[in-house]
């Protein structure tokens, strides 16, 4: 009966043991997360932008990906390309509704309670409590607005090309930064 227990105890030390090596090898086989960027690129030629997710820059070309479809873009048609990050505009809104919420509660919650002493103008006391959820609320609407505001202006990089093979070639190595896949020259 002993031995059965001792070989159980053995099995259980020894499965523990390998699952725990197995866990901590999977952490170090994970890949490495790729950031996307949009690129959104005007074009000399139409006066008309074209907006994907910057997937592979070459000496004499951009593609970037719109809707699954790879479309090449020729260093001469292009204007300007402006790059910003993707997931940006819900990044900042989430940032702003958390920031504003707790400036707005703080805020309200500072007034204290309101006590009526029966004037005229007297219609309707408020909590500590009231306040900072009212706070909460406009001080969160007004997060979301600025935070959606901010990621809309900012930018990664513009970068002017104005059709000039010279210029492209001269940002090649700063676009491919930003482009999913990376070809060497």
């Amino acid at each position: 009966m002993r031995l059965q227990i001792t070989r159980t105890l053995q099995f259980a030390v020894t499965l523990f043991l390998i699952s725990i090596t197995t866990c901590f090898c999977q952490t170090n086989a994970k890949s490495k997360k790729v950031k996307i960027y949009n690129a959104i690129v005007t074009l000399s030629n139409q006066k008309k932008k074209m907006a994907g997710i910057l997937k592979e820059v070459t000496d004499s070309a951009i593609y970037i990906l719109v809707r699954d479809e790879r479309i090449r873009i020729p260093a001469k048609s292009i204007q300007k390309i402006v790059i910003k990050s993707k997931g940006n505009v819900g990044r900042s809104a989430f940032a702003g509704v958390l920031g504003g919420v707790i400036v707005g509660f703080i805020v309200g919650y500072s007034g204290g309670d309101d006590t009526c002493d029966g004037s005229y103008f007297c219609i309707y006391e408020t909590t500590a409590e009231e306040k900072g959820l009212g706070g909460a609320i406009v001080g969160g609407g007004l997060g979301a607005f600025l935070g959606i505001l901010i990621a809309k202006v900012s930018a990664k990089e513009r970068l002017t090309i104005a059709g000039d093979q010279n210029i492209f070639q001269k940002n090649v190595v700063l676009l491919k930064k930003y482009s999913v896949v990376e070809i060497e020259l």
